[in-house]
């Protein structure tokens, strides 16, 4: 979550122009989605990194991670948790 939350800012001031940029994201996305769901984690940090991750996707300017938005029910891993958006942390 650190990696996409600190890449997204530096990515905005590249040349996306090639479409490289958006691909490797996306590559990385791919990769990073089942590692993080198969951590063994509590659910209520696991919620926290949910909302982490929605608030990157909300500010990714871009949008070099919006293929992960379809992708966060992943990182639920357990029926018990709510659907995503339901629990915010403020």
């Amino acid at each position: 979550m650190s990696l996409l939350e600190k890449l997204l800012p530096a990515l905005e001031r590249a040349d996306s122009s090639s479409g490289a940029p958006g691909t490797a994201v996306n590559r990385e996305v791919d990769a990073l989605v089942p590692l993080m769901a198969g951590v063994d984690a509590p659910a209520v940090m696991r919620e926290r990194w949910l909302e982490r991750l929605f608030d990157a996707l909300q500010n990714d300017q871009m949008p070099y991670i919006e293929g992960l938005g379809e992708r966060l029910d992943e990182l639920r891993v357990t029926p018990a948790m709510p659907p995503h958006g339901l629990i915010r942390y403020d």
